[in-house]
């Protein structure tokens, strides 16, 4: 038999260690939230445009 036969070709997948899955998964949920917050704050802002502009219009 050759030695290539004899061997176990089988190798282990490239593991990625659990910090920077952790890490991974932080970023992007944070990512998220961020956006999430920006988009909250411009149509609470919106609103508040929106009623001084409607209130200088009933004036």
């Amino acid at each position: 038999m050759l030695k290539w036969d004899t061997q176990d070709s089988y190798e282990e997948p490239l593991k990625v260690p659990k910090f920077f899955s952790w890490l991974t998964g932080v970023v992007i949920i944070g990512a998220f939230a961020y956006v999430f917050y920006l988009w909250f704050r411009w149509l609470t802002l919106l609103g508040q445009h929106n009623q001084s502009l409607l209130f200088w219009l009933q004036s």
